[in-house]
């Protein structure tokens, strides 16, 4: 779609959809500042032969797309992106939201007759960008980001990034707040949210031994390490109860 406006709200449903090529259950392309704002959707049982199991999306040219209150779900895709394959070319501008929306159950397989980095990635969503994303624009924003349960062959169980600067975003705000959605420091997996910084043409076309050497858990670039100084322990030995007083000192310690 070149611009223009679309709105989907109301119940809509889309269950046990397929493709023989990519978007199982919805394809859009977007370009020239065009915006889809996507509310109150049911994606389930979607599959794709090759990306985006439930959604194939595509954003250029300054264009916009929101999800809002939406479930995918149960949704397969035997290259990227389980639930969700998005390219967003972030020269122009582009813009993905993600509000309130839950990704769930979905799978990204490996498939032995293509390349190694066609497939097995984002068993949730599986984000890949063009350009350099300037962070403080905040076109990319996945607050709303709800995931459980999903699983991919390679990596990124719920969402894998390929993004030339992805520290740069994962960085922005407070402990990765842009990024994450649900996902836990504390509770989650590290290996659910996971990414490279790398643009689309070098990924389409790495080798098994490269992505493995750079990508990671998203987790590390925006995790806080205390750095321990100094510690005093201050005790008294008596027939009473005391108190044992420590005394600590260092970098990035949180009380």
């Amino acid at each position: 779609m070149e611009g223009g406006e679309l709105i989907m709200k109301g119940s809509c449903i889309f269950r046990n959809c397929s493709s023989q090529y990519e978007a199982g259950g919805i394809w859009i392309d977007l370009n020239q500042g065009g915006l889809i704002n996507i509310s109150n959707m049911k994606v389930k049982s979607c599959k794709a032969i090759t990306d985006g199991g439930g959604m194939f999306l595509s954003s250029g040219l300054g264009s916009k797309i929101i999800l809002d209150k939406s479930e995918i779900y149960q949704c397969e895709s035997n290259g990227n992106g389980g639930g969700i394959y998005s390219q967003i070319f972030m020269y122009s501008e582009s813009r993905f939201i993600i509000k309130d929306t839950i990704i769930h159950e979905c799978k990204s397989t490996n498939q032995s007759q293509y390349s190694y980095p066609e497939s097995g990635f984002g068993g949730g969503i599986f984000l890949i960008c063009d350009g350099k994303y300037y962070p403080s624009s905040k076109n990319l924003d996945f607050h709303g980001m709800k995931i459980y349960n999903n699983s991919a062959d390679k990596f990124g169980q719920s969402l894998y990034v390929v993004m030339n600067n992805v520290s740069e975003w994962c960085q922005y705000g407070i402990l990765g707040e842009y990024v994450k959605g649900n996902y836990s420091d504390t509770y989650s997996n590290e290996t659910d949210i996971e990414g490279i910084a790398m643009n689309m043409n070098t990924f389409n076309s790495a080798t098994q031994q490269l992505i493995q050497q750079k990508q990671q858990p998203l987790e590390l670039f925006w995790r806080i390490l205390g750095i321990l100084n100094k510690a005093n322990v201050i005790a008294k030995v008596s027939m009473t109860k005391t108190k044992l007083s420590f005394i600590l000192e260092g970098q990035n310690m949180i009380s």
